[in-house]
């Protein structure tokens, strides 16, 4: 017997997917030019304002298909286009909240509508816009080994604190140009965001962390641990609350 899945490509992930694409173009693009902002029209266009760079934004492209692979190149098949014109931003952070918000409005429900059943389920968007929601293996479900913008999961029962195994696959995933993961449980929620490209030393943090929780057997102590930990981060944010 299959497992269940099924997908939910909507407005609001190819939405998230381009908030994804301009957050590595801006974090690529100040590396070389402080300055740069990107600027997002109302649907799918996207466009770098960088005199300092532009024309020549190859190398940029180039980049993002190495961390990406080719999969935002459907979303953007003109690639990364110079210009001043929209709503423009020089901050990764902002993108963020921007790509969290849409994410909050368009594609939770259908992750939260999975905390009742038992089961574990994940939802994941592509580089392309594409989402969808899939039952994990049993009780266990792993982050798949391609890009993704956006990786949730469930936890079934009332804890949606994450593992050592979640933190380790959350490092990986966010190595690999993901940028907003999480777990879900019946009544609350973790989320871990990146404010800014992922630092080496918060790299390093989550599974330092990982290894910590594996020894920790009170509840006090492991929130003491996981809080603190992140807390510390520059470019990992973080959401703890009830739903």
């Amino acid at each position: 017997m299959g497992y269940e899945q099924w997908e939910v490509t909507c407005e609001a992930s190819r939405r998230v997917a381009l908030l994804g694409v301009a957050f590595h173009v801006l974090g690529d693009a100040v590396e070389e030019d402080e300055e740069s902002t990107v600027c997002l029209g109302s649907s799918y266009g996207l466009t770098l304002c960088s005199p300092r760079i532009c024309p020549d934004t190859g190398w940029i492209e180039r980049l993002l298909t190495y961390t990406l692979g080719k999969a935002w190149l459907e979303l953007l098949p003109d690639g990364i286009v110079c210009g001043c014109a929209g709503s423009c931003t020089g901050s990764t952070e902002q993108i963020m909240r921007e790509l969290i918000r849409t994410y909050e409005r368009g594609l939770e429900s259908h992750i939260l509508s999975k905390t009742l059943t038992g089961k574990e389920y994940f939802l994941a968007v592509g580089w392309n816009g594409m989402a969808a929601v899939a039952e994990g293996e049993s009780r266990e479900v792993h982050v798949p080994g391609v890009p993704l913008v956006v990786f949730m999961h469930t936890h079934p029962g009332g804890v949606c604190l994450p593992s050592s195994r979640d933190l380790e696959s959350f490092a990986e995933f966010f190595s690999r140009g993901g940028l907003l993961a999480g777990v879900y449980s019946a009544n609350c929620r973790f989320l871990l965001w990146l404010r800014q490209p992922l630092r080496v030393e918060d790299y390093d943090r989550l599974i330092m962390l990982a290894q910590k929780l594996k020894k920790v057997r009170e509840y006090y102590d492991y929130m003491r641990e996981l809080e603190s930990e992140l807390d510390k981060s520059s470019s990992i944010g973080y959401i703890l609350e009830l739903v």
